[in-house]
């Protein structure tokens, strides 16, 4: 299982045009695309069940916020920054990429993994994974 952010592999010029799409006044139409730097045959493996994590954008950016201030790192000042990081265009564009190609990813709310170890069983069940060997924190 792997877990990542789905703006860490963003090709970086899908990363400035979708910052100029969010940040436009125009209608948002998301593409089904592979955007990031993992290629295709990767995503696309058989027997590979995709799973995307969402969260409530209201707990997205204080969350952000937090992480960069208890790293003493610089909030990133701008609307561009917090959009990049916190919103679910990432989710939807490759909820989009899968369903073009006839997979059904899974989509949980993240806080509902993090908070819910009998969640945690539940889905490792319905992905096909051995649910005694999970590890709670």
């Amino acid at each position: 299982m792997v877990h990542s952010h789905p703006f860490f592999p963003v090709l970086p010029d899908k990363m400035l045009e979708y910052i100029r799409l969010l940040t436009s006044s125009e209608p948002i139409h998301l593409k089904s695309e592979n955007f990031s730097l993992v290629p295709d045959d990767l995503l696309l493996r058989p027997g590979t069940i995709p799973l995307i994590s969402i969260r409530d954008p209201r707990l997205c950016v204080p969350s952000a916020y937090r992480v960069l201030e208890r790293m003493n790192l610089p909030h990133g000042g701008s609307r561009a920054s917090f959009l990049t990081t916190t919103c679910n265009v990432w989710n939807c564009v490759l909820y989009n990429f899968y369903k073009s190609h006839g997979i059904e990813p899974v989509v949980v709310d993240a806080d509902d993994y993090m908070t819910s170890e009998t969640f945690v069983r539940n889905l490792c069940v319905r992905l096909g994974l051995d649910p005694a060997k999970i590890r709670s924190v």
